[in-house]
């Protein structure tokens, strides 16, 4: 794991920190839905709002699901880290998706053209599960 955060350090620097560009997703999403229940149900909305969860990537627009595997997820010392490398020549544009607690919903938008590489860090419990997400940047 020191090897491997050493190696993303001197990566950082090699591509420059000012390359670095944060993933702005909302912490939170306010969340309405709408059902028609047959006979005598009646739909019961909860109230409030959604939590942020995790980050995700596209090729292309989320609609014509192409979601994107990490390329290398290393995980320990109370981290998650999952790294995804674009290739340049594509030619459908990336896109970056926030996914929030307890709903399938989710927000998506194109991210700015020419990012090759995006880490998404979060913090984890010591049997490994995933608490949080504490950081995510594209470069």
């Amino acid at each position: 794991m020191k090897t491997f955060l050493f190696c993303a350090f001197l990566l950082a620097l090699s591509t420059g920190c000012a390359a670095m560009q944060p993933i702005d997703c909302p912490a939170t999403l306010a969340v309405t839905s709408a059902a028609s229940p047959p006979g005598d149900w009646q739909v019961v909305t909860p109230t409030g709002t959604r939590s942020l969860d995790r980050v995700g990537f596209y090729s292309g627009p989320p609609s014509e699901q192409v979601s994107l595997a990490p390329d290398s997820t290393v995980e320990g010392g109370g981290k998650s880290l999952d790294v995804w490398t674009f290739s340049p020549s594509t030619d459908e544009p990336l896109w970056v998706a926030c996914f929030y607690v307890g709903t399938t919903l989710f927000i998506a938008k194109p991210m700015p053209h020419g990012m090759k590489r995006c880490s998404v860090n979060y913090a984890t419990t010591r049997s490994g599960s995933r608490l949080r997400l504490a950081e995510a940047h594209c470069q």
